[in-house]
């Protein structure tokens, strides 16, 4: 995941691993539009990822540390 952009609802389907994770703000069945169309602060919930800001490029981190 690490250096991947992300710049629509299917990508980041794609990164937290299917389209039920994705909590939309409105929906018309849209995978291809922009990001503004999710929540993506609550999509993210559960998944051990943050998101934040950065020179307006949204940057999707890992919070936990994966075990091997």
């Amino acid at each position: 995941m690490d250096g991947v952009e992300i710049a629509t609802p299917r990508q980041l389907a794609n990164v937290l691993g299917n389209e039920d994770t994705l909590v939309w703000n409105h929906h018309e069945g849209h995978m291809d539009w922009c990001l503004c169309a999710i929540n993506i602060a609550e999509s993210l919930r559960g998944s051990g990822m943050t998101a934040r800001d950065q020179d307006r490029t949204l940057i999707i981190e890992r919070t936990a540390k994966e075990h091997v």
